[in-house]
C-alpha cells in the first residue's frame, strides 16, 4: 500500500525565517521557530511542503534557504508558483532551479509539481485573449524545462471564478488548455476549495470527469468558511471535501493532498489557529484512510 502524502502550505518568507507579511507573521505566532514546526508538521502526518508566496521580485537566497529548511527537517517539497507572461519566464525558472539544486543535492530525482494560475482576464482585457496567452505562456514554460531536463512539472490549477480573475475556473477549461499545450509535461491542479465555491456560487460541475483526473498531479484542499471565504480548516469528516478525496483515490491519484489553509483569515487566537490546523491534518488523514 502506497503512503499518503500529505502537504501543507508554507509561506517562503516564513520558511526563511524572514517573516513579513501578515500571513507570514501570523504563522511566527503559531510556531515561533520554523524548525519546531516542521517537526511538528511531521508529527501530526505532514510529510511534504509547498512554498507559497512567491513573486518575480522573490530574492533566489530565500527560496534557498525555505527549501533547505525543509529538506534539513525530511520533508519534501513542492511549489506554488505563477505563470510567466511572454518573455518573463527567466524569472520564475531561476527561482525553481534554485529548488532544484538543494533537492538534486538531497538524492532526489523524481517529477515534482509547481502550481500555477491561468493569466486574469482583466490584464490582458477579456478572456479570450488570456485564455490565448495561457496556453502560449504554459507552452513556454514547458518547454524550458524540458530543455533544461527539470525536474518541474506545471500544474495549472482550478481557479475561483470572480470578476478579473484568472481564466480556468471550471474542469473543462482548464482541461482544454492543458490539452492544447502540446508537450506531455503538463498537468492540472484540483483546488478542491475554489471548485466548492464555484459550484455553490455559480453552478459548476462539482466534480472532474476521468479525462481531468487522469492529468492530476497537484491538489489543493481547503473548505469555505462561514463567511464564504476560501482556505478554512476541515473541520468535518464528511460532505464535499470526502467526496473530492474519494474521486482522487478512486482514479489512481499518486500525488500530494495539499492542504492551502490560510489561517490569517479564521477567526481565533494564534493557538485557536493552531489548533484548527491539527485538527485539518488529522481529518484529511481520517478521510483518507477511511
Amino acid at each position: 500500500m502506497r503512503r499518503i502524502k500529505i502537504g501543507l502550505t508554507l509561506p517562503v518568507s516564513y520558511l526563511a525565517d524572514q517573516a513579513s507579511s501578515p500571513s507570514a507573521l501570523l504563522w511566527t505566532e503559531m510556531f515561533p521557530t520554523v524548525s519546531a514546526c516542521l517537526a511538528e508538521l511531521r508529527e501530526w502526518g505532514v510529510n511534504s511542503i509547498e512554498i507559497n508566496e512567491l513573486n518575480p521580485s522573490t530574492d533566489p537566497d530565500l527560496i534557498e534557504h525555505a527549501a533547505e529548511a525543509i529538506l534539513s527537517s525530511g520533508l519534501q517539497i513542492t511549489v506554488h508558483g505563477w505563470l510567466p507572461m511572454g518573455s518573463s519566464q527567466e524569472e520564475l525558472i531561476r527561482l525553481l532551479a534554485v529548488v532544484e539544486r538543494s533537492l538534486r543535492r538531497s538524492g532526489h530525482g523524481e517529477a515534482i509539481a509547481c502550481t500555477v494560475h491561468g493569466h486574469h482576464a482583466s490584464d490582458p482585457p477579456d478572456k479570450m485573449q488570456a485564455t490565448e496567452w495561457t496556453i502560449r505562456d504554459l507552452a513556454s514554460l514547458v518547454s524550458m524545462l524540458a530543455d533544461q531536463d527539470s525536474l518541474w512539472v506545471p500544474a495549472l490549477e482550478v481557479c475561483r471564478h470572480k470578476a478579473g480573475g484568472p481564466v480556468g475556473v471550471t474542469y473543462g477549461e482548464v482541461l482544454d488548455m492543458a490539452d492544447q499545450v502540446s508537450q506531455a509535461e503538463l498537468g492540472v491542479c484540483w483546488d478542491v476549495g475554489h471548485s466548492q465555491v464555484n459550484y455553490v456560487r455559480f453552478g459548476h460541475e462539482p466534480f472532474p470527469d476521468q479525462a481531468f483526473i487522469s492529468r492530476l498531479i497537484h491538489t489543493h484542499i481547503h473548505d469555505i468558511l462561514p463567511n464564504g471565504k476560501t482556505h478554512g480548516p476541515l473541520v468535518k469528516i464528511d460532505g464535499y471535501v470526502r467526496e473530492c478525496l474519494a474521486m482522487m483515490q478512486a482514479g489512481g491519484y499518486e500525488g500530494v493532498y495539499n492542504l492551502e489553509l490560510y489561517p490569517i483569515r479564521w477567526e481565533g487566537t494564534p493557538q485557536e489557529r493552531k489548533d484548527a490546523l491539527r485538527v485539518s491534518i488529522g481529518n484529511l488523514r481520517t478521510m483518507l484512510e477511511g
